[in-house]
């Protein structure tokens, strides 16, 4: 994704789904809902639950980054998002499905492996030298600053890398 973008990280998401022509609406969706993908107009396109109070830029992009992947992998509504219309029915495992493509989408693209692994060993071989051993945590959260994602959105990518336990 980044070769595509000819970004490093962070990656600016908004401009990212402004160049895939997938356009971002504010509608009221179901409480807990952050967003969710929909036709408008015959378009495809990511819907923010208007209602919704983000705790942070972070958690923001996360969502942006999860529906835009659900657009780009192709992925079916689990509901309808037009008012009377009847809600499409998909069963809980191909959803489960959707949502685990579309989360590693989301990482792919705010934290790309290779990215990752660079400046989780850079970090800790170069920048805090002899002098000062940082922990784990404080690695944690340098990291998650440069990449713009929350601590805990980076403590399951490196998880998932394997290179912090679980």
């Amino acid at each position: 994704m980044l070769a595509l973008t000819r970004a490093y990280p962070p990656v600016d998401i908004q401009t990212i789904i402004q160049r895939a022509a997938v356009p971002i609406v504010e509608r009221a969706l179901p409480d807990g809902v952050r967003g969710t993908i929909g036709h408008i107009a015959g378009q495809r396109c990511i819907i923010l639950n208007l209602r919704w109070r983000f705790s942070s830029d972070q958690e923001k992009r996360w969502v942006l980054s999860e529906e835009l992947g659900h657009v780009i992998l192709g992925h079916q509504l689990v509901e309808s998002t037009q008012p009377g219309a009847a809600q499409i029915g998909l069963r809980e495992e191909r959803r489960t499905i959707y949502e685990g493509e579309a989360r590693a989408f989301a990482a792919e693209l705010l934290m790309p492996l290779d990215e990752v692994r660079h400046r989780w060993f850079a970090s800790r071989r170069n920048r805090f030298g002899p002098v000062r051993e940082a922990s784990q945590d404080e690695l944690v959260r340098r990291l998650a600053e440069e990449f713009r994602v929350t601590p805990a959105a980076m403590r399951i990518r490196l998880a998932d890398l394997r290179l912090i336990a679980k």
